[in-house]
């Protein structure tokens, strides 16, 4: 009898309708998405602001997302055990976008992110990966073009996000920051609330990424640093360095990566590696910190 009644409950799962899967999310609904997440946090810094389909309206600029999916996987949910015993796995849509900002019709800057969103019911889970989305790119991007229209000097956008880096001026020049983003083995991401000093530091110190930037309009510098990591010394590093017999010399924590200035690629990223307050990876760990800066003309408040 129980063998009876595994067979007729494995046949009626069989025969049951197949879960439907979520349509793809498309470029318009993902631009969308973006430009309401970007007014949703410059509200939450009391900045006026306004959205109609991709554009966000903040004073008397348009901020454009133009977004390109990259990537959109469902992992469908699952269901192990039969009867009481059975136990439903949420299932994953996940979500990877390419997001350009336009300010005034002008390309600012790009940035990438990769979210998920998990649910039994997959349409929820669709729309849970697409706000993650959106909301990762406009805290690690788009802080920086919100603080960087809102002008005035200051950032309020980070300091409501509980981020306290104002805006640096720089040969003439104002410097805003997006949240930064760390990654690395033992680094807390709550400590990233902390880093306001640090973040401050390094958009100071970008004076020499500057040379030969038109000063009018507006211009994207992103950093990817890679801090540690063990092996050999660096050419750079983010502690004085150490005297070498040959008469060099090199650091005991190495620092590298990429400096891109407007997307093109400045590879020697040394000129940060002593003005900057950066974060001590542990041990021979390896921290990475990615970090966009907006840089624009000095606006009074």
């Amino acid at each position: 009898m129980r063998t009876l009644a595994m067979i007729l409950a494995l046949a009626a799962c069989e025969g049951a309708p197949p879960t439907p899967m979520p349509a793809p999310v498309t470029d318009a609904e993902a631009s969308a998405a973006t430009a309401a997440m970007l007014c949703r946090l410059a509200q939450r810094a009391s900045l006026d602001c306004a959205v109609q389909g991709a554009v966000a309206r903040l004073g008397s600029s348009q901020i454009e997302a133009v977004a390109q999916v990259t990537r959109f996987l469902v992992l469908p949910a699952k269901t192990l055990g039969m009867g009481s015993q059975a136990q439903a796995i949420p299932g994953e849509v996940q979500v990877a976008l390419s997001v350009t900002l336009k300010v005034d019709g002008v390309p600012l800057v790009t940035g990438t992110v990769d979210e998920a969103g998990s649910d039994t019911d997959l349409e929820k889970a669709r729309v849970a990966a697409i706000e993650a989305a959106a909301q990762r790119f406009t805290l690690s991007t788009g802080i920086a073009v919100l603080d960087a229209v809102a002008g005035g000097g200051g950032a309020p956008m980070l300091a409501a996000m509980g981020l306290q880096a104002p805006a640096q001026q720089v040969e003439g020049r104002t410097v805003t920051a997006a949240w930064p983003i760390l990654r690395g083995i033992g680094f807390d991401p709550k400590l990233s609330q902390k880093m306001g000093p640090n973040v401050a530091s390094m958009g100071a110190a970008l004076g020499p990424f500057l040379a030969g930037l038109p000063t009018e309009g507006r211009h994207a510098i992103q950093v990817k640093a890679r801090l540690g990591g063990g092996g050999a010394p660096g050419p750079c590093g983010i502690l004085p360095p150490v005297a070498l017999t040959d008469g060099g010399s090199a650091s005991i924590v190495p620092l590298q990566g990429e400096v891109y200035v407007n997307g093109s690629l400045v590879p020697d990223i040394c000129a940060l590696s002593q003005p900057v307050a950066w974060p001590l990876p542990q041990g021979g760990a390896t921290l990475e910190w990615d970090q966009v800066f907006v840089v624009g003309p000095v606006l009074s408040p």
